[in-house]
């Protein structure tokens, strides 16, 4: 029987400043500790934190001054 860990290759990207292979799982390069910034579908922070409601209006203008 034959035991061994996950031998999956892993994805890899090269880091935008020093062009060497990184997980792309990384947060930064472990060569030249650039961060690594990865587009990924839908926009995560728009999705957790909807924009807040607008307060209710009382029917004063307040651009108008009044």
């Amino acid at each position: 029987m034959d035991i061994r860990k996950d031998t999956a290759p892993l994805n890899q990207i090269p880091c935008p400043n020093c062009g060497k292979h990184v997980d792309d799982r990384a947060v930064a390069c472990p060569h030249c500790g650039e961060k690594i910034y990865v587009n990924v579908p839908g926009d995560i922070a728009s999705a957790s934190n909807p924009p807040p409601n607008p307060p209710p209006s009382n029917g004063s203008d307040l651009s108008r001054g009044v």
